[in-house]
């Protein structure tokens, strides 16, 4: 199983609002591509494609996307009672109304052990895939869907950062906005 934990009220209606305020405030970069993909791994020159605006933080550095991620993180710890280690990566993450109907090349963010914390910053289209691969698997494997999960403000999924993942550019809202962040973790995982 993938999927550890979804939950749609960590936290308050006011605070939902505040961090999506917040996060539109936020500076941006724009990035030709959603993620990285050596081009071997590619079937067609033609599969890299995006449209989004995003700004990273690595290894805790501190700067304003981690601070806002780092607010989201905390208060979902808090209330599934996880501990964790370090923030391996903070990420924010603005894709656009786009005409594709393709899921992102599935991907994983980090290749060492580590959780994803998805937190969807508002309403949109755009779901999140996670499959069934993992990645000590063989990547060469047909990828198999486990869970859909539609962006909804307020929302956060955490899953096994080994676990394949990808997602849909929106195709009716103007935007699909999500804070990202990486995790390690040595305590024990509640997902009850």
């Amino acid at each position: 199983m993938s999927l550890l934990i979804m939950d749609d009220n960590f936290l308050s209606n006011e605070e939902v609002f505040q961090i999506e305020k917040e996060f539109y405030r936020l500076p941006s970069i724009f990035s030709e591509r959603t993620l990285y993909v050596s081009p071997d791994k590619l079937e067609k020159q033609n599969e890299i494609y995006s449209n989004r605006f995003m700004y990273c933080s690595y290894d805790n550095e501190e700067n304003f996307t981690h601070k806002l991620a780092l607010r989201v993180l905390d208060k979902f710890c808090q209330k599934h009672n996880i501990k964790y280690d370090s923030v391996k990566r903070t990420r924010s993450n603005t894709t656009f109304l786009c005409h594709e109907t393709r899921p992102s090349i599935p991907h994983i963010d980090n290749y060492t052990d580590h959780l994803v914390l998805l937190y969807y910053v508002n309403n949109s289209d755009g779901d999140t895939v996670l499959y069934k691969n993992k990645y000590d698997e063989d990547s060469n494997n047909e990828m198999i869907v486990d869970y859909r999960v539609s962006p909804k403000a307020g929302r956060a999924i955490l899953f096994d950062g080994g676990t394949y993942h990808s997602f849909y550019y929106p195709n009716i809202h103007d935007t699909r906005s999500v804070i990202n962040i990486n995790i390690t973790s040595n305590g024990d995982i509640n997902v009850g």
